[in-house]
């Protein structure tokens, strides 16, 4: 006998002996009770289960038509209802026949008289039921047309009722197929007036005159109907507002239209805020009073006249109105004498000149240009 452990021993699978045999297997189905596994073995039930070992009374089937997902085996129109379950029969409730728990349309009847020549017929009747009674005699029913026909008991549309067939009459006849010359029609019946209306027959004094007149909206003189060459607003009143274009429409012309104004402009119609004052004055550039601020000349230019304009010249031109610059004026220049005169031009006399000093040769502080001792 072995004493010491070599690694070498060998053991059974769990659930089974050393021969490979099971330990538990009630049903000698060489399964292994441990490793039994519950279920359906029907191959045709909904629930057929392939692991299984066991039946275990679970299998389930479909319902009779259906599939295991509840789905017809057979359904031809799609409608949910199998074949098998489909009831053909007349699904239109206005029918005779009319059967509500059909599935599939079927054919309907329609009861009534089927015979066109009774006025009793139906035309929607495909079943004669035996109404049909009375023999259509077709003439004009309406009492009222000059040829109605009393045993008549269908309209054939001959009926000649006599009335006003003019629809714009008074006294129109919606009913009449024949004129008899009754008609009252009221309007203007004066040729000469704008609403005149030929086929009026009973004058109804709403005849209004013609106003002839421009009736452009946009022209300068619209519906100037006082003539005074100005548009005026609509009135809404016959015969006085312009009726008629005459052709006389004028264009709005933009501009100056005060007569008094500088930039009067006799072309234009609408003033546009454009004008400008008159100022009167000299607008000749090479005048000597020109005025560039005026806009219209008065006559009052007058020829530049060039000299000495200075009174105390001995030049002096009394006529000059503009300085040349060639005015004499005699006076002291030299700028030390008491009486300098600072726009003297020419000393006429040099002693003239009032400079103080000493006159005297033989002083000390003898000034030679002094004049005043």
């Amino acid at each position: 006998e072995a004493n010491t452990d070599d690694g070498s021993c060998t053991f059974a699978e769990l659930y089974y002996d050393c021969d490979g045999e099971c330990l538990n297997d009630a049903d000698g189905d060489n399964i292994c009770d441990e490793l039994e596994i519950d279920g359906c073995l029907e191959a045709s039930a909904c629930n057929y289960n392939s692991n299984a070992t066991d039946a275990d009374a679970s299998c389930t089937y479909a319902e009779m038509y259906y599939d295991c997902n509840g789905d017809c085996v057979s359904d031809m129109d799609e409608d949910n209802i199998c074949d098998e379950l489909e009831i053909s029969g007349c699904t239109d409730v206005l029918a005779d026949n009319y059967n509500a728990d059909a599935t599939d349309p079927g054919i309907c009847e329609f009861e009534g008289c089927t015979d066109p020549i009774y006025i009793e017929y139906d035309a929607n009747a495909n079943v004669d039921n035996g109404s049909c009674e009375t023999i259509i005699i077709f003439g004009c029913t309406n009492e009222l047309a000059s040829n109605y026909n009393s045993s008549a008991n269908g309209d054939d549309g001959s009926c000649n009722i006599l009335g006003c067939t003019e629809p714009s009459a008074d006294n129109y006849n919606l009913l009449a197929s024949q004129d008899d010359g009754s008609c009252i029609i009221s309007g203007c019946a004066d040729q000469v007036m704008f609403n005149y209306n030929p086929l009026v027959n009973q004058n109804d004094g709403s005849c209004y005159p013609v106003v002839p007149g421009c009736m452009d909206q946009s022209a300068f003189n619209y519906n100037d109907y006082d003539f005074d060459g100005n548009s005026n607003p609509l009135t809404g009143l016959n015969g006085i507002d312009v009726n008629t274009d005459n052709g006389s429409c004028v264009v709005v012309a933009e501009g100056c239209i005060d007569v008094n104004a500088f930039n009067f402009d006799a072309s234009a119609n609408t003033d546009d805020g454009s004008c400008i004052e008159v100022t009167e004055g000299c607008t000749d550039e090479n005048s000597f009073n020109y005025d560039a601020s005026v806009n219209t000349d008065d006559g009052s230019c007058e020829v530049i006249i060039y000299g000495c304009t200075d009174e105390n010249g001995s030049n002096f031109n009394v006529s000059a109105n503009t300085d040349d610059g060639s005015c004499v004026l005699i006076g002291c220049t030299n700028q030390t004498a008491n009486n300098y005169n600072p726009a003297a031009t020419q000393d006429d006399d040099p002693t003239l000149c009032l400079i103080p000093g000493c006159t005297l040769e033989f002083y000390d502080n003898y000034n030679s240009e002094a004049t005043v001792d």
